[in-house]
This record gives C-alpha cells, sequence and structure tokens, in this order.
C-alpha cells in the first residue's frame, strides 16, 4: 500500500479513512461547558440554502432558544460574508443563538430539537458543519472529509487506543446523516478492504 488507498473518493469526496477510524465520538451534553462547547467555540458558517431553511423555522426554533425573538419579531441573527457564505452569530456568552439549556443544564441546540419535534431529517435544518461535528469538511478541491483539528480536546471526543478497522458508531451515524446511507456504505466497503475484515 503507498497510502492513497486510506483515501478514497466518494461522491467527489475525498474521505480520511485513517482519521475518522481513529476516534470515537460520545456527545454528552450534560458534561459540555459553555466554554467547551462545539457551539461556542467555531464560527459557524451556511450557504443560502441552509440560511433559507433555517429562516423558515425561526419561530419553531425560538420557542427553546428565545433569545432568537424579541417582542413579536426576529432579531438579524446572520452576517453577509460574500459569495453565498453567512455566518449565524453569537449571544453575549461567545454561544451560538440557537443553543439553550436544557433539563439538567445540558447544552442543547435548538436546531437539532426542532428536526426532532418536527420528523424531519437533520441536514434540512441543520447547518452541515453542525451536523458534522467532530468531523470536518477541509476546504480544498476536491473537498476533503476528515476530524476537526483540535477534536480531542473536547470531552465527547477520545482517540482510539490502536488502529481501528471499522468506524465508531456516532460517526458511522454522523456520516449518515450528512451524506446518506449510501455514502456511508461505500466508506465501510473502502475501509473493510484497506484492512481486510
Amino acid at each position: 500500500m503507498n497510502g492513497s488507498e486510506f483515501f478514497p473518493t466518494i461522491d467527489e469526496i475525498v474521505v480520511d479513512c485513517k482519521a475518522l477510524t481513529s476516534i470515537n465520538h460520545s456527545c454528552m451534553t450534560s458534561n459540555c461547558k459553555i466554554s467547551q462547547s462545539c457551539c461556542s467555540n467555531y464560527e459557524v458558517c451556511i450557504n443560502s440554502i441552509e440560511l433559507s431553511n433555517i429562516i423558515g423555522l425561526l419561530p419553531y426554533a425560538s420557542k427553546y432558544a428565545r433569545v432568537l425573538k424579541s417582542d413579536k419579531s426576529f432579531g438579524n441573527i446572520f452576517e453577509d460574508e460574500g459569495s453565498d457564505i453567512y455566518s449565524i452569530d453569537k449571544n453575549n456568552k461567545e454561544f451560538c443563538v440557537f443553543g439553550y439549556r436544557g433539563k439538567g443544564a445540558k447544552v442543547l441546540c435548538s436546531l437539532h430539537k426542532v428536526a426532532i419535534d418536527m420528523k424531519i431529517p437533520l441536514k434540512s435544518v441543520k447547518p452541515l458543519a453542525c451536523i458534522l461535528w467532530p468531523l470536518a469538511l477541509v476546504e480544498s478541491d476536491p473537498l476533503i472529509l476528515s476530524i476537526q483539528e483540535d477534536a480531542l480536546l473536547f470531552p465527547c471526543n477520545k482517540k482510539r487506543t490502536s488502529q481501528s478497522i471499522d468506524l465508531d458508531n456516532n460517526i458511522a451515524q454522523i456520516i449518515e446523516n450528512a451524506f446518506g446511507s449510501s455514502f456511508l456504505y461505500q466508506l465501510e466497503k473502502s475501509i473493510e478492504g484497506l484492512f481486510g475484515t
């Protein structure tokens, strides 16, 4: 093997198999502190399609994240960054405006909650960057699917002690939510081929 086998291309995305199989992920919202939460450490950028999807669900999201609405109107919580890119504002504690505290002080996402309540796919509501956490699409040509550089600084991520021959179940679920079951199937087949299982 010359190493290129660890980077198969699936649906025009180069996948870093070594990185994806090197991490375990368990979203434990009760362990999140605002300062050590993915909802406060990153600027989330979205495209115009994601913007439109989110705007259509603001009335529902504001039932959880009350900062979204003042009196009877919604504030402008998006910044136009140009080139069809918009960033989502943070509140005065540097926390995403869509975040809220649930029971037991859990850090939760109002967009995620709306998707569950309405029984609609996460990717039709939540920004792709958020769905992918702790994974990331590296901006290149073509795009590269890998893990966030600082993912292991967060309590929800742990490095596997030895090279694994499969994806962590939660990582697999993230990939399926973001790209669909066909993408996940192709990726799992690629990983099986690499490690001879």
